[in-house]
């Protein structure tokens, strides 16, 4: 699959926890896999089918950076400095940490008002993971 037909879709999913659904860590562990065949959510598969059962799964593992963190590095993935088109990450952006996929020359996430593009101005990259190299 392309990281073009897996962001489409991404914005046809609609926000939340559980099958057939798409929040902002699923949106770049997908991104990964459709990319790779590597799925760093893989072994957490069924288990974010609310929104209390992800929270609890991301206070676990220390929060969402240490979560991703441990997922990414599981299955494969390197951090990188140099961002470039289809890595995903972690940003700020107004306030919160959430995931993030670098496509089309921008940042672009899932939240609750679907797949939105981010304003570069608006985000601070926490970590990113090259996807593809």
């Amino acid at each position: 699959m392309t990281l073009a037909d897996y962001m489409a879709e991404a914005r046809r999913a609609p926000f939340g926890y559980g099958p057939a659904r798409m929040h902002c860590l699923r949106l770049i562990t997908g991104a990964a896999a459709a990319q790779t065949g590597r799925d760093p959510a893989a072994p957490y598969a069924g288990r974010d089918v609310t929104e209390a059962a992800a929270a609890a799964t991301l206070a676990a593992a220390g929060g969402i950076v240490r979560f991703a963190a441990g997922a990414f590095r599981t299955a494969g993935f390197a951090r990188t400095r140099e961002v470039r088109e289809g890595d995903v990450a972690l940003v700020r952006f107004a306030g919160e940490v959430i995931g993030a996929v670098r496509w089309r020359g921008a940042w672009w996430a899932k939240g609750a008002a679907g797949l939105a593009r981010l304003a570069d101005d608006q985000v601070r990259l926490v970590v990113a993971w090259a996807v593809v190299r």
